[in-house]
């Protein structure tokens, strides 16, 4: 886990169940890009909710691991 995703974690109030592309580039180390490409191809879980994509925080935690790094 990040440093920002296990302070998310720790308070309630900022703790999310989903994130914009855009916002996922602040929790995890992709690029917009990378994270499109990752949707498109199947390798990263995400909603429709109206016309926007929402990445669930748990998609999130699965593609890095508890250490923040990349997951094979």
């Amino acid at each position: 886990m990040t440093e920002q995703t296990k302070i998310l974690d720790r308070n309630p109030v900022l703790a999310r169940i989903g994130y914009s592309p855009d916002e996922a580039t602040q929790v995890v180390p992709f690029c917009k890009t990378a994270l499109y490409s990752m949707m498109r191809s199947g390798q990263l879980r995400y909603v429709k909710v109206g016309g926007r994509r929402i990445i669930p925080a748990s998609a999130l935690r699965e593609l890095c691991g508890e250490t923040g790094e990349v997951a094979a």
